[in-house]
């Protein structure tokens, strides 16, 4: 019998022996054991023959437990370069945000309805004075983008960014002393979406705290460009993009009161953005360069609440916010937990969902960068990573 265990692990069982092979013939690295017993020499009693089989079998078995300890060794090693391979992709998509291309928006152009064979060719005039009523309704919004009318541009802007993976939401426009304006709210996560592993030649190690805070930097930065870039594509009359980015004070979670919502990051940034070489530029250096920039950065890199150093505007803006915000996490922060058992029996059913860094809980809608870990015996098999979210404890997979 010839049983491979594992690439390049096989275990071979003949009537004179059991013995492991351990990579290729070809390569030279061959390790075997082989177990006989003694053909000529005949036992000299039914108890010798009885405890040579014994040997073997206990021979046969410390080398299947040897192997088994290979086998083992081997999926443990690909599970984590599996686990560092994904906090590497997660770690790429936060960070590359700003590279995706926004449309910028255009003057509708007028439809024709197509021509009907049954009509001998003839345009329908039912459904071209439908398509013209259509055509008259988009052109009456483009118009109104152009004067930059605040309903209509904070309508277009919002329904652009419901679909980002961060929280973000258009909440102002107007004009102000540097030219039209739309304003941007954006709720960012914590350091903790990228907290993750790095592998370092064999073995893998968490990212170190200064690795932390230079790719949460360059994550934040990202973000705020990608939404500034998206507005501005959606109100082609607005100079300029103010971008606000809240963040939950960890602390407050801690502590018996509700949690601080606090802005991390405010500033401005012009039409150029959508034009800028990205590939030659640092996010980070481009948000630090913008118009009223704000920002609080403590000496190992970390950004930091801004406080009192926000102006009365950004700080009445926080606090209005905040007080919608907190009875909403505390409703999710009472809402039931998933047990793992109840979690494994979800996932089975689950259809494949494609790996994202920012995702949304199945159990409780939060969107956030959630845990990662790698699939064990029972779960899916198409399954690479396995999610868990901190609020409900609700697991699922993904590939």
């Amino acid at each position: 019998m010839n049983l491979r265990i594992a690439p390049g692990v096989r275990l071979q069982a003949t009537k004179s022996g059991v013995r492991s092979t351990v990579g290729r013939n070809s390569a030279g690295a061959k390790r075997s054991r082989r177990v006989t017993a003694p053909r000529n020499a005949a036992p000299s009693s039914k108890l010798d023959s009885f405890q040579s089989g014994l040997e073997g079998i206990q021979a046969g078995l410390e080398l299947a437990a040897g192997v088994m300890l290979l086998v083992d060794h081997a999926s443990q090693r690909r599970g984590a370069k599996r686990l560092a391979a994904d906090s590497a992709r997660a770690a790429e998509m936060l960070t590359t945000v700003h590279l995706e291309h926004f449309p910028v928006a255009s003057a509708p152009v007028a439809m024709v309805a197509p021509r009907r064979l049954l009509r001998l060719g003839r345009v329908n005039l039912d459904e071209q004075a439908l398509l013209d009523a259509d055509h008259e309704f988009e052109q009456e919004r483009w118009q109104a983008l152009c004067r930059h009318e605040p309903s209509e541009v904070i309508a277009a802007v919002d329904a652009a960014l419901t679909d980002n993976a961060s929280l973000s939401a258009c909440i102002d426009a107007g004009k102000g002393e540097a030219g039209q304006y739309v304003t941007l709210v954006v709720h960012y996560p914590g350091p903790e979406i990228v907290t993750g592993v790095v592998q370092v030649g064999a073995k893998i190690r968490p990212r170190t705290e200064a690795e932390v805070s230079a790719l949460y930097r360059r994550a934040v930065a990202s973000t705020v460009i990608a939404t500034a870039k998206e507005a501005l594509a959606c109100a082609p009359a607005a100079d300029e993009a103010y971008v606000v980015v809240l963040r939950y004070d960890v602390r407050g979670f801690l502590t018996k009161g509700p949690p601080r919502l606090d802005a991390i990051y405010a500033g401005a940034l012009n039409r150029r953005v959508l034009h800028m070489d990205w590939e030659d530029q640092d996010p980070y250096t481009v948000i630090l360069a913008a118009r009223a920039a704000c920002l609080n950065v403590d000496r190992k890199g970390r950004f930091k609440p801004l406080g009192d150093q926000a102006d009365d505007d950004l700080q009445l803006l926080v606090e209005d916010i905040a007080a919608t915000s907190v009875e909403g996490l505390k409703d999710r922060s009472a809402r039931r937990k998933f047990t793992r058992s109840e979690s494994r029996e979800k996932m089975l059913l689950q259809e494949r969902e494609e790996f994202r860094a920012i995702c949304v809980c199945p159990g409780c809608g939060a969107i956030a960068a959630h845990a990662l870990r790698e699939p064990t015996l029972g779960e899916p098999d198409w399954a690479t990573t396995i999610r868990s979210c901190a609020t409900c404890r609700r697991e699922w997979a993904q590939c």
